[in-house]
């Protein structure tokens, strides 16, 4: 998995979420949101706030991982953990007029459960 310029590797099993990146225009910058976890960044073009949301979640999943409280936040926010590292093909979303959006696929490693 890359991070902001290091790359990170996962042992054991794993899994993947799926979340909803949206862009939209604020004056000279785009302001980029996951709403599934409520982080938002910016970026002077529209790739660049992708790619900048895209770090801003990773950096929040890892933070959740660090403190022990990923399970707890996947649950209160019915984040769904598909169990193979490709999600189901057909995943629906609306966009609204002047907004960008897309589906992006985030590896996860999967717990083990007594």
């Amino acid at each position: 998995m890359h991070i902001g310029g290091a790359t990170q590797t996962m042992t054991g099993p794993c899994g993947t979420i799926v979340v909803t990146y949206r862009v939209h225009q604020e004056g000279d910058q785009y302001v980029a949101e996951c709403p599934e976890f409520e982080v938002s960044s910016c970026g002077d073009t529209i790739d660049d706030a992708f790619n900048m949301i895209g770090d801003a979640v990773q950096l929040y999943l890892n933070t959740l991982e660090d403190e022990g409280q990923r399970e707890r936040v996947f649950v209160e926010r019915e984040i769904a953990v598909f169990e193979t590292e490709s999600p189901p093909a057909q995943l629906s979303i609306a966009a609204g007029l002047d907004e960008y959006v897309k589906r992006q696929a985030i590896p996860v490693q999967l717990y083990a459960y007594a």
